[in-house]
């Protein structure tokens, strides 16, 4: 029996969801708050976690309340290893042909930053995931690029989505200039333990399933098993339904948790 069949949920639960549907914790709630200072001072951002602790998804979040009269939001789902991929990443961003020479590259981004607010008066915000990986020259392109406009301001933000091994990074003498200019600095840790119970069942109503697959026990081992991360949540969630509807069980228990989780490690 499939798990929609037996279930009785027209959809697959905990897979792919629109940003106006993430759950609402404290850790999310916390993150769009403090990225509503870039509305009113625009500047960078940083926004730092555990893997698969809902980074992307709250700012995603985020940038969807935004006007688009009013701002343009540039995606870059990875900066890239080198100064020049970056800037060629951050044009395609904004749908310009990049130059290939990382002297050309620079000036042809600052020029269409610069245009582009001339011709639309918008805002640009610049969001940039995997921020951990990026090596010290780039972040030092995005700190000089915080620079664009002294004479005539432009308003443009960026939003670094980093690992917390990025924080450390910061730390260094290096990176001090850049550190300053982060005006808005927020972390998100995962669920708690009384948030996990509530998030499972905001995915099966989502999913159009039935209140009750997860009880309060079958919650509390998912969180126990997950530290709270909501990637391993929604991983050990749906494995843990599958295990469940090969037993034609209505409902999930820690049995099914259990044997999700071991499992994987047995891969």
């Amino acid at each position: 029996m499939s798990l929609q069949q037996n279930f009785s949920m027209p959809k697959i639960p905990f897979t792919f969801i629109k940003p106006e549907q993430c759950f609402a914790s404290e850790d999310f709630k916390a993150v769009i708050q403090e990225l509503e200072r870039l509305n009113v001072i625009p500047g960078m951002a940083l926004c730092a976690g555990e893997p698969g602790s809902g980074k992307t998804c709250a700012v995603s979040a985020w940038t969807e309340t935004l006007n688009p009269n009013n701002v343009d939001v540039r995606w870059i789902e990875d900066g890239g290893a080198t100064v020049s991929s970056f800037l060629k990443r951050a044009a395609r961003s904004m749908d310009i042909a990049p130059a290939y020479q990382s002297e050309k590259a620079w000036q042809v981004l600052v020029d269409a930053i610069e245009q582009h607010y001339r011709n639309t008066r918008k805002k640009q915000v610049f969001v940039i995931d995997e921020a951990q990986k990026l090596p010290l020259q780039v972040l030092e392109q995005i700190r000089c690029l915080t620079n664009l406009g002294r004479k005539n301001p432009i308003p443009l933000s960026f939003i670094l989505i980093a690992h917390r091994e990025f924080l450390a990074v910061l730390k260094q003498h290096t990176m001090t200039a850049l550190r300053r200019r982060i005006v808005v600095q927020v972390s998100m840790e995962g669920l708690t333990r009384d948030e996990t119970g509530p998030y499972l069942n905001h995915h099966i109503k989502i999913a159009g399933g039935p209140e009750g697959i997860f009880d309060p026990e079958t919650a509390d081992s998912i969180f126990n098993q997950s530290r709270g991360l909501i990637r391993l949540i929604n991983k050990i969630a749906i494995d843990s339904m599958w295990a469940a509807a090969r037993k034609q069980q209505p409902k999930v228990t820690p049995q099914e948790v259990a044997q999700a989780v071991n499992e994987w490690s047995e891969i």
